[in-house]
């Protein structure tokens, strides 16, 4: 995802704020705000910033809906995936974001958009799409997203197209996408001197070497580094800590920093609101007693 964020954001809010600033630019990082030409496009958006706020089934197909009438406002394209994202995988959700990568004539922001809604939640069925759309025939912003879900994927077989999309001073800013892809698949010297030599912004190349350092540290390092990575300024890095934590099933670092508490019976609750917004969008729940809890994979929408 792009994670080209002024600084001035960095640092501010919650987790979850901050996680959301970078969803709401993460699909056109560079491209125009809602034109106030088209009044329909202007209360479809508000729309969309609601339902931001709403997680349930009937969001997501309203969201949908507002994205499935042909219109081309950037804002309007970029946020029913912020919407689809912020909610957390859904069945609805991957099949509208298949039909606009199967098909291919969407826009430029629709296509960027679908490719990021499914690297939030990597699945081997979304193999195809990382081969049809990091090649040079598309737009640089559609090619490194490509190139993310590729890294997401761990496709080792697509390190040279990642590669190439990195050196591609054409793609800009939007490069840094495919340097977090390849940060999952690549790592040491060979990673670190790519990066380095790049022609990246000296804070992405920073970041990124840190965030490919997480990744490939082995378990104990990681669990280590989480309790001081959770709290980064750094929003990508604070993610990697979270989800790391999750994926792992490591809940006595989920105790340890409050993410995870017992209710009244005892029973293993995630803390506030915000919390349990970020693990149902990156997919996954919490049960059992808080004595032996468990994080599972949340079932799909």
């Amino acid at each position: 995802m792009s994670l080209k964020i002024n600084e001035k954001y960095e640092g501010k809010g919650s987790l979850m704020n901050k996680y959301w600033l970078i969803l709401s630019i993460i699909i056109a990082s560079s491209y125009t705000t809602v034109t106030k030409a088209a009044t329909d496009d202007q209360t479809a958006v508000n729309r969309l910033l609601q339902l931001i706020t709403i997680p349930t089934q009937a969001s997501i197909d309203e969201a949908i809906a507002l994205g499935s009438e042909g219109s081309t406002n950037k804002m309007r394209q970029q946020y029913v995936f912020t919407v689809l994202i912020r909610i957390g995988p859904s069945v609805s959700g991957d099949a509208y974001a298949k039909g606009i990568l199967d098909a291919g004539t969407a826009s430029s922001i629709n296509l960027r958009g679908a490719l990021a809604y499914l690297a939030e939640h990597p699945t081997p069925w979304m193999e195809p799409y990382v081969a049809q759309y990091i090649s040079p025939a598309n737009d640089g912003s559609v090619r490194s997203m490509a190139a993310y879900l590729a890294g997401k994927l761990k496709i080792t077989a697509q390190q040279s197209n990642i590669t190439a999309v990195i050196n591609d001073e054409t793609v800009s800013d939007f490069r840094l996408d495919a340097a977090l892809g390849l940060a999952h698949i690549s790592s040491g010297d060979s990673f670190n001197t790519l990066i380095t030599n790049s022609t990246l912004r000296s804070s992405d190349k920073s970041l990124i070497i840190k965030y490919n350092q997480f990744l490939s540290a082995t378990d104990a390092d990681k669990s280590e580094q989480v309790r001081r990575l959770y709290r980064s300024s750094q929003t990508i890095l604070a993610m990697a800590a979270f989800n790391y934590m999750l994926a792992n099933n490591k809940v006595d670092l989920l105790k340890e920093l409050s993410v995870i508490r017992p209710d009244d019976q005892d029973q293993a609750v995630v803390s506030n609101n915000q919390l349990k917004a970020m693990l149902r969008m990156l997919g996954y729940q919490v049960s059992g007693s808080f004595a032996t809890p468990q994080v599972t994979s949340a079932p799909l929408i």
